[in-house]
């Protein structure tokens, strides 16, 4: 059983190969979307926090490559170090543009020239130094005597000058930037590169504020070149606390963002089956749950549980990798012939993580189980769980593990009741299945073995 989840390895043939999320018709759509495209472009790809957007980016990436694009990949949250976005990322656009000429035999030098001159270019623009006589304070000196205040006219008059100046290089610095840009593009189409240059960018929400929204207005501004097209993943809620902090709590951030992206394209929610389903099988908890339950089927009725739970409690994917993490650290901790039941694991294990008040209220027996029922009736996954044999074991598991004996007893007896009527089929079925798990008595040691390893885990912090 593997500690931890990590991103798929890429295959270069078939990048998707690897996709459980049923993402690979998106990646399509995109493609021929920006095969379209002749002048500049900002496209954000969107989804929450934890929902793929980094497996998703690095898979298009490869298949666009597939397709004959440039690809240019940049990490914004391992240049977050710098003060200036644009060093770090002209830095790794050299660095690809490197590998870009190694691998075009007889243009060879016509790229390394480029990206020499980019990444000169680039400092230029980069740099932002304010001359000294800009800082000179002229604040009441033009009260002095008149050789004070000619000194100060002079120097103000100086400081005037020596800014139009700076504005006139940054603008030729800006133009030449630009226009090697233009050439490295140009150099592409020769080669029958398939346009426009993509570059793709990722982590951009994870950044401080000041620097993520530096980086899009240095891309919108000094990227804006034909035939370049710019893929940023974001959380889209996130970038826009971000433009909150930094301009204002009542900011339009909608507007703002609007300035700078051209198109979004959001990732749908993936399915809630799927994920759990893979990440069962990377991790080896199959076997796991085999061994500790000695059942082959503990291991389909923990997953049904843990699918229908996570998608009442809103789990994201990092939110369910999270829960199979502590499912790793607790086979690592407990010893070998402890029972685990499947059931119960997976309610302690969602609850874990979706939310803390309500799992410590369920340990302590102050959680109503009637409260847990109906949030699973609330979703289809879940209404189609609960309505199931396995749904039914899991109630009666929960009751008998949770609930106080009064609790049970009340609800004996309308099961009971509800079951005389043989026309209520899904009564009588229900009644069928839960007396068995009543009658064979209680769980609560099984119970808070496992909350007792599930808290040990909280030592270790991943």
């Amino acid at each position: 059983m593997k500690l931890k989840h990590t991103l798929p390895k890429i295959s270069e043939t078939d990048p998707f190969s690897t996709d459980k999320l049923d993402r690979k018709k998106h990646a399509e759509t995109l493609t021929q979307f920006i095969k379209s495209i002749e002048e500049p472009l900002t496209l954000s790809i969107e989804a929450g926090w934890g929902h793929g957007k980094t497996t998703f980016l690095q898979m298009w990436t490869q298949y666009l490559k597939n397709e004959k694009f440039t690809c240019i990949s940049f990490n914004a949250w391992e240049g977050d170090f710098s003060e200036d976005p644009l060093i770090p990322f002209v830095a790794e656009l050299k660095k690809s543009i490197t590998q870009i000429q190694s691998e075009s035999g007889d243009t060879k030098a016509k790229f390394l020239a480029l990206s020499e001159q980019l990444q000169k270019a680039g400092i230029r623009v980069a740099k932002r130094a304010l001359p000294a006589a800009a800082k000179m304070l002229t604040a009441g000196l033009l009260d002095t005597d008149e050789l004070i205040e000619e000194a100060a006219g002079n120097a103000f008059e100086k400081s005037i000058a020596e800014k139009f100046d700076a504005y006139e290089a940054d603008k030729n610095n800006l133009d030449e930037f630009k226009k090697i840009l233009s050439d490295l593009v140009s150099e592409l189409k020769r080669q029958n590169k398939q346009l426009p240059l993509v570059f793709l960018i990722d982590e951009l929400d994870r950044c401080r504020p000041t620097f993520a929204l530096s980086l899009l207005e240095r891309i919108k501004h000094i990227f804006n070149v034909d035939g370049i097209a710019f893929v940023i993943a974001i959380d889209r809620e996130q970038l826009s606390e971000s433009a909150r902090t930094v301009y204002g709590l009542k900011t339009d951030a909608t507007r703002y963002l609007r300035r700078f992206i051209d198109y979004a394209y959001t990732l749908p929610d993936p399915s809630p089956e799927r994920y759990p389903q893979y990440l069962m099988e990377v991790l080896g908890c199959r076997e796991y749950l085999a061994n500790a339950t000695g059942d082959g089927s503990a291991s389909n009725n923990f997953l049904q549980s843990f699918i229908a739970l996570s998608a009442s409690f809103g789990l994201r994917l990092r939110d369910q990798e999270h829960a199979f993490s502590i499912m790793t650290v607790m086979r690592r901790t407990m010893h070998a012939h402890d029972y685990v039941d499947p059931y119960m694991l997976a309610t302690l294990l969602v609850m874990k993580v979706a939310n803390q008040d309500k799992y410590y209220q369920l340990i302590k027996n102050i959680f109503p189980l009637d409260s847990l029922y109906e949030l699973l009736l609330q979703q289809p996954v879940g209404k189609k769980f609960m309505e199931s044999n396995n749904g039914f074991i899991f109630e009666a598991t929960m009751d008998v593990s949770v609930g106080i004996e009064d609790y049970i007893s009340q609800k004996t007896a309308r099961l009971s009741n509800a079951a005389k009527d043989q026309a209520n089929h899904l009564a009588v079925k229900k009644w069928s299945v839960m007396k068995h798990v009543y009658t064979s008595g209680g769980n609560r040691t099984q119970f808070n073995n496992i909350v007792n390893s599930i808290e040990a885990t909280k030592q270790f912090v991943n």
